[in-house]
């Protein structure tokens, strides 16, 4: 990352990146699951995978 790289400019695109459609449809069926621990297990794999994009987008850039 270069000295342009800015917390804010990737948790924009993070915060972007939920309306992916496969992201998006991941995190409702995530929501809906019965188990707590399965349903924090799967939504944070979820956030790590928004993370990681939002990172690759901005050092891509």
């Amino acid at each position: 990352m270069g000295s342009d790289f800015h917390c804010s400019d990737v948790y924009k695109h993070y915060l972007e990146t939920i309306s992916e459609p496969e992201l998006s449809a991941e995190f409702r069926a995530a929501t809906r699951l019965d188990s707590s621990a399965e349903r924090v297990q799967r939504l944070w794999a979820i956030n790590i995978e928004m993370y990681n994009r939002a990172r690759k987008y901005f050092n891509d850039r």
